[in-house]
């Protein structure tokens, strides 16, 4: 889980953290609807499987990871609308390393924590995100 990062507290040994593609991160939350900051998936070279719940729109940015939506290839830069039951997954790199997902509405997960006005995850601190690591199945 990533967003811009938290500043003003590197005196402290805390670490901007982030995403490291501000740009694809701004841009796949404004193509959903979010404001250009909100926590979102980051993904590195191999993007995660995800089974949706709802009808959502969802964004993927940065870099090109293979996006399938029900094993259907979609476009990176672009909204996707996804029904309940689609499934997406990623075939793996194709350029780039880094891919953002945003969903329409941000993110719903549950002790999504904010430290030092961040979301994102810090694992070496084990702060932000997530209980401050990475995301695991279920």
């Amino acid at each position: 889980v990533q967003d811009f990062g938290r500043f003003g507290y590197q005196r402290f040994g805390v670490p901007e953290s982030g995403a490291v593609d501000r740009l694809a991160l701004r841009c796949a939350n404004l193509l959903v609807g979010n404001s250009e900051n909100s926590p979102l998936l980051e993904a590195t070279l191999f993007g995660p499987r995800l089974e949706f719940d709802s009808d959502t729109i969802v964004s993927i940015t940065g870099g090109d990871l293979g996006p399938l939506l029900n094993q259907e290839p979609v476009r990176n830069w672009s909204a996707i609308n996804v029904t309940a039951g689609s499934v997406l997954s990623f075939g793996g790199p194709r350029s780039g390393a880094r891919a953002y997902i945003s969903f329409s509405g941000g993110l719903s997960l549950e002790n999504l924590e904010v430290v030092m006005g961040s979301a994102s995850t810090y694992v070496p601190g084990t702060f932000g995100g997530v209980e401050g690591r990475a995301l695991k199945q279920g």
